[in-house]
């Protein structure tokens, strides 16, 4: 079954006396990449893009930041507001089975108790979306932050080249 794929021909055709065949130098690699990178930059220069485009292309990065923070954190809200409502369904059910239980109706209390179960399976399933929705708005939050680091000060700059230009 070796003999399909390449390592298996390779230990096949007596590898030792022939060891080039499965060493990477990746210094040599290396220094060939970076000519390719060198002639390629000859080849096709950057070329620099106008400051109204920059400018344009930075502020369009920033609002879809914003605006994917901004709609994680709405979800955020929306699951915490459903783990809340669970919570109290569950302990309104919790009320009314002790109720039945107490007057001697345990049918009644026996239906609240399924419905208790259902209900606890559905808050911990709203647990797990509300803590996946909060690490979410944490990773949107750092991408904004990053971003705003990286690229807060060339906007301010751009912004002001372009008022000085209009």
């Amino acid at each position: 079954m070796s003999e399909h794929n390449y390592a298996g021909m390779a230990f096949k055709a007596n590898l030792d006396k022939n060891p080039d065949l499965m060493t990477f130098d990746s210094v040599a690699f290396e220094k060939q990449q970076t000519a390719r990178r060198v002639a390629e930059q000859k080849t096709n220069p950057i070329k620099p893009e106008p400051a109204q485009q920059e400018l344009n292309r930075l502020r369009g990065q920033l609002f879809n930041l914003t605006q994917s923070a901004e709609g994680i954190e709405q979800r955020v809200n929306d699951e915490a507001g459903t783990v809340q409502t669970f919570e109290l369904r569950i302990t309104a059910a919790l009320k009314t089975k002790r109720q039945h239980e107490e007057s001697g109706n345990l049918m009644g209390a026996r239906t609240y108790e399924h419905q208790i179960q259902g209900l606890e399976s559905e808050l911990a399933d709203a647990r797990e979306r509300f803590l996946k929705n909060q690490h979410y708005s944490v990773g949107a939050a750092r991408a904004l932050r990053t971003w705003q680091t990286d690229n807060g000060p060339r906007l301010k700059e751009l912004q002001q080249e372009i008022k000085k230009l209009a």
